[in-house]
């Protein structure tokens, strides 16, 4: 079987809802458009679902190249410029531990978020200038506003295994990749050091951490103990539970829903415990729990 790329998703705002593509142009900084927007506090803290689940609920969707548009239930949409922001307002707002130049997109915006989410914010436009590199351990590579990486794989494969367990059909955009692969068996993905989608090579970076954002239900912007309940059961490593593996791309160009996925590295040892050593591991660490 050739594996190949079966869906493609983008979040223009992190933290909101994104939104599927057919095709994908990578830039610079990764998917062209993704976390381009961000929302922040009034001291220029970033948000997201971690503190405000019912970021969950807001979808951001790219109109045309010319618009992005927001939508959110009960409320009418509101929508700006994928160019529109007001120069003379420049910001430093912070993501984790980077201080980034940014501009608020528009007062008016910035008020449609804040009625939505009950808080005081603005949605940011990253600065077109600001350079933010990707954590140096793991090479060069520019990202907007995303957690670490430009990209995020993820398999059909290893989303059906996690149902199975679960005995529950949980959609893949709880995970929020950007790469869904059709392969032959869950969690290849896991050992994936370069590959190549049509003329774009990508680079393993590293295996993804998962938080409590994949517990939040965001039909109901309300949290739970899934999935990370059950893939603390299989999924753990020394970086805590995983699933899916971020990757970083060496060159520009484009990518299709359909196109092969060709795997020209692998690693050559196994990066996560089968399932019955993680149960071993628990078991030792649960007895000198109790010494």
């Amino acid at each position: 079987m050739k594996y190949k790329v079966k869906q493609l998703f983008i979040y223009p705002v992190k933290s909101f809802g994104g939104q599927q593509v057919s095709q994908m142009e990578i830039s610079e900084t990764g998917p062209k458009y993704d976390r381009k927007w961000m929302v922040v506090d009034e001291k220029g803290q970033f948000l997201t679902q971690r503190q405000y689940p019912k970021m969950s609920q807001v979808t951001a969707r790219i109109i045309d190249d010319a618009h992005v548009e927001l939508t959110a239930p009960g409320v009418d949409f509101m929508d700006f410029g994928t160019d529109e922001y007001d120069a003379s307002n420049s910001l430093e707002v912070t993501v984790w531990k980077t201080q980034v130049k940014a501009y608020e997109v528009d007062p008016e915006v910035s008020q449609w978020v804040s009625d939505f989410l009950g808080v005081k914010c603005k949605l940011v436009r990253m600065d077109d200038e600001f350079e933010r590199p990707i954590d140096a351990d793991y090479g060069d590579g520019r990202i907007n506003f995303s957690d670490g990486f430009p990209f995020l794989i993820l398999s059909v494969q290893s989303l059906e295994l996690l149902n199975q367990k679960l005995n529950k059909a949980f959609a893949v955009k709880r995970f929020r990749p950007n790469i869904v692969v059709q392969i032959d068996e869950p969690h290849q993905e896991d050992y994936w050091t370069q590959i190549q989608i049509g003329d774009v090579l990508f680079r393993g970076a590293k295996l993804c951490s998962r938080c409590k954002i994949t517990t939040i239900d965001p039909m109901t912007g309300e949290f739970g103990d899934e999935p990370l309940e059950t893939l603390s059961q299989y999924r753990r490593t020394d970086q805590g539970i995983v699933f899916g593996k971020n990757f970083v791309h060496e060159n520009l160009g484009a990518i299709r829903q359909g196109m092969d996925v060709d795997v020209l590295e692998y690693l050559d040892y196994q990066p996560v415990l089968e399932e019955e050593e993680i149960e071993e591991e628990v078991e030792v660490e649960e007895e000198y729990a109790e010494l």
